[in-house]
Parts: structure tokens; C-alpha cells; sequence
């Protein structure tokens, strides 16, 4: 099985001149923990994460900069040159990524250019497919 098989094809991203604000509403509406950070020809510079949002956060009560999520754009907190993997390797190596690392998500690059996500949920929800399956298949 390739990671193309289980990626997300459509991640959600953010920009990497978005504010910091803009990124976080973004993650709360969708429920994710981190986004990958694209310019617009989809060439991935990082990931930022909730924890970053929340250290801006935290930064910004200890400064009184109130509006410090507002005016601080994503490219200033992201984490740059993330571990990624490459959508027609096997899942077994972006498993081994994820374990070695102890990630639970791995951007999927075609060259430069973020063409789809690997989560573990994704990889656990394969899982449980093939295991439903074999179950379901006759013993001869």
C-alpha cells in the first residue's frame, strides 16, 4: 500500500503571510491540531502547530500586545523544513517516520509542492478497514 492511498488529498493549509489569528480560527473550526504552511503555488515552509498559537498567546499576555495574534503572520511561529514523505512511497516507511520521530503527521510533498497529508488516524482507519475485510472474507 502507498501513502497516496491513504493521504488526504485536500488539506487543510494556511499561507504563509496569514496572521496567527486567521490560522487559529482555522484549526478551531476544523478540529486539527496543525496546519501546513504553503505559499501560493502550494510549495510547503512549515507547520504550525496549536502549542505555537499558544505560546504567542502566552507571549502576548506577558507583553500586553493584545493584538499580537492579529499582526503576527504564520511565517514568524512555524516550524520550518518539516519531516515529510513522498505520496508513491509505502506506508511502512512514513510509519517508521512518524514512529522514529514521534509525530503523528507527515506532510506529503511531490518535489516541493504539498500535495497531501498522512495522518495516524488515517493510518489506524486503513487498518481497521483491512482488518474488517479479512473477517468478512471466507475460509476455505
Amino acid at each position: 500500500m502507498r501513502i497516496t492511498d491513504l493521504m488526504n488529498h485536500e488539506p487543510l493549509v494556511t499561507w504563509l503571510d496569514e496572521t496567527l489569528a486567521v490560522a487559529a480560527a482555522r484549526m478551531r473550526k476544523h478540529n486539527v491540531k496543525r496546519l501546513p504552511v504553503i505559499d501560493r503555488e502550494h510549495h510547503l515552509y512549515g507547520i504550525i502547530a496549536v502549542r505555537d498559537i499558544d505560546q504567542a498567546t502566552a507571549e502576548a499576555a506577558r507583553t500586553a500586545k493584545a493584538n499580537l495574534l492579529e499582526t503576527r503572520q504564520v511565517r514568524t511561529l512555524m516550524t520550518r523544513r518539516p519531516i515529510t514523505c513522498l505520496p508513491h512511497s509505502p506506508v511502512r516507511v512514513a510509519a517508521a517516520l512518524m514512529l522514529r520521530n514521534k509525530i503523528g503527521f507527515l506532510p506529503v510533498v511531490d518535489e516541493t509542492r504539498l500535495v497531501g497529508i498522512l495522518s495516524t488516524t488515517d493510518m489506524l482507519r486503513a487498518a481497521a478497514t483491512l482488518d474488517l475485510m479479512a473477517r468478512q472474507e471466507p475460509r476455505w
